[in-house]
């Protein structure tokens, strides 16, 4: 098993208790319940990307602290490093 693999396995569980739960976690959750495999694929698809959107943001939110922290302390030693540079390797 790689991360990823396990990472998705994870997902895939916690979205299946989802379905399974009679909690309701907002309005937009309401959702009829329904069997078909492809509908349930379909829902799981829509659950795992709204999971990746979140995950990313973060990504993008520590990139941006990294090079606020990175600016600031090569500026601190005269030598700024351009952030567009430290982002391209």
């Amino acid at each position: 098993f790689n991360r990823k693999q396990i990472l998705s396995a994870n997902v895939k569980l916690k979205f299946n208790d989802a379905m399974k739960s009679p909690v309701i976690h907002n309005e937009e959750a309401v959702q009829p319940i329904v069997t078909s495999e492809s509908h349930r694929w379909m829902q799981w698809h829509e659950y795992r990307d709204s999971h990746r959107k979140i995950r990313r943001n973060k990504k993008e939110e520590m990139h941006i602290r990294m090079n606020v922290l990175i600016f600031y302390a090569n500026s601190r030693l005269k030598t700024v490093y351009s952030i567009i540079e430290w982002h391209s390797t």
